[in-house]
């Protein structure tokens, strides 16, 4: 995301749930330069910051169930930040997968960035974007609606 060249443009390009694996703000000004070079003139990046450091609430957890038939899953979502001076935090997911009411445990860990608010748009505009940040009624996540110029080189 903050290399790849695919030597091809596009209308639009949407940075989602990855755009979280961008761990300093260089990397986070990387993927928004990279968005912003596949994009042709006139074209829209649309991404989102579903943590910042303004709302992030430590140790956060969530939890939800599913099932199907004679499977149950279990979902828990746990947020943790060792060190509120960086911009990175521990996002744990742990499943717990019942099939035929025998439990199975699975963990999956990820270190992934977070930065004040303000540094999102700047990073944009910085890039070259043209920056609308939304507001959604029911949905608290900042997003980024940006234009690359149609004069834009």
């Amino acid at each position: 995301m903050r290399t790849v060249q695919l030597e091809k443009f596009f209308d639009a390009v949407l940075l989602a749930d990855s755009i979280a694996y961008m761990l300093t703000e260089e990397d986070l000004r990387a993927a928004f330069r990279s968005a912003w070079t596949h994009l042709k003139p006139g074209g829209v990046l649309l991404t989102f910051a579903e943590f910042t450091q303004e709302r992030f609430q430590q140790h956060h957890t969530e939890c939800t169930t599913h099932a199907q038939g004679d499977v149950e899953i279990t979902y828990i979502e746990n947020y943790y930040d060792p060190d509120p001076g960086d911009t990175t935090y521990e996002a744990t997911f742990v499943y717990l997968i019942r099939r035929q009411r025998k439990l199975e445990i699975q963990t999956d860990a990820h270190i992934v960035g977070i930065f004040p608010l303000e540094l999102w748009p700047r990073c944009l505009q910085d890039v070259g974007f043209q920056v609308q940040q939304l507001a959604f009624e029911g949905y608290d996540i900042p997003t980024f609606v940006c234009l690359k110029a149609i004069h834009a080189a």
